[in-house]
């Protein structure tokens, strides 16, 4: 599972105070000091590069294919500290890192149905399947094709009735049967 989420960073800028020209008001003089620092360092960087991620798009393949699941509250924002007594959405979703498009073939037929399974377990290790519409028809191929450096979404909703730390999983329909999970605190 792959949850992307923000990093609070703090940058402290310090100055040196060592170099103080001080005047007198009764006397001005010359500054007599000379600096014989000639700097003549002329690097030349040729990299126009300056993308530090890794690059995600490792074989133009399905192998490159994400497969994670998101949860948001009632107002639609993305969480992992959920309040308690809304119906939170969990999002299955499969995302394309590579420029080409990438398809996969399922066996459900099913339009928007791209996990066929959920569950949410607890702290204590107690699992509930969830239920969910009707993912369809069995033996029925159907194409799915991710856009290029898109993703694709499907959704159920589930409101969690005790607060506590859960783990929410997924099986997606692709012919691996990729799995994710995600956890998150509902309080």
């Amino acid at each position: 599972m792959r949850l992307w989420m923000g990093l609070g960073l703090l940058a402290v800028l310090t100055s040196s105070c060592d170099d103080k020209d001080v005047v007198d008001s009764d006397t001005v003089s010359a500054d007599t000091d000379t600096d014989t620092d000639a700097d003549s360092d002329t690097d030349a960087d040729t990299d126009s590069d300056t993308d530090t991620d890794p690059d995600l798009c490792l074989t133009g393949t399905n192998a490159d294919l994400i497969w994670t699941i998101e949860v948001y509250d009632a107002s639609q924002t993305l969480c992992t500290t959920c309040p308690l007594g809304d119906q939170l959405i969990f999002r299955a979703r499969v995302s394309n890192p590579c420029p080409n498009n990438l398809s996969f073939r399922s066996y459900i037929y099913s339009d928007w149905c791209l996990a066929n399974q959920w569950s949410i377990t607890d702290a204590v290790g107690d699992r509930m399947a969830l239920p969910m519409a009707d993912c369809g028809i069995m033996d029925i191929e159907t194409d799915w094709i991710i856009p290029g450096e898109g993703s694709l979404t499907s959704s159920i909703e589930h409101r969690p009735q005790e607060a506590g730390d859960y783990t929410v999983d997924a099986r997606f329909i692709d012919p691996q049967q990729s799995t994710a999970s995600t956890d998150i605190s509902v309080q």
